[in-house]
């Protein structure tokens, strides 16, 4: 055997087992198949009152995640208010702003 048929038939080799691994994670894309999982149960568990005192964490906590929600839309409100009034304030001198522009410069020919 030459070397440029070892060379040959180590590239189709290679090329096939390529092939069929890429053909065989296709196929187990596909397959719809529940993966494995690994499951660690705890050596200790947590008594009721551990679990009873973490709902009330979690509830506290909901609580105020609701109240800075509100916070923040109502700060939102405000600012978007303070906006309304400046940008209507300068609308109300626009119109004045151009008739004494347009005295001051005159009308172009």
């Amino acid at each position: 055997m030459n070397p440029e048929s070892l060379h040959d038939y180590l590239l189709v080799t290679a090329f096939l087992t390529n092939l069929a691994v890429n053909l065989i994670t296709v196929a187990k894309l596909f397959r719809n198949a529940p993966q494995k999982r690994e499951i660690h149960l705890a050596e200790t568990y947590a008594s009721k009152e551990e679990v009873a005192l973490l709902r009330n964490d979690l509830t506290s906590l909901r609580e105020q995640v609701r109240e800075d929600k509100n916070e923040i839309l109502c700060a939102g409100e405000e600012r978007l208010r303070k906006l309304h009034d400046r940008i209507d304030a300068i609308i109300d001198q626009i119109p004045w702003r151009i008739v004494a522009l347009l005295k001051t410069k005159g009308p172009r020919p």
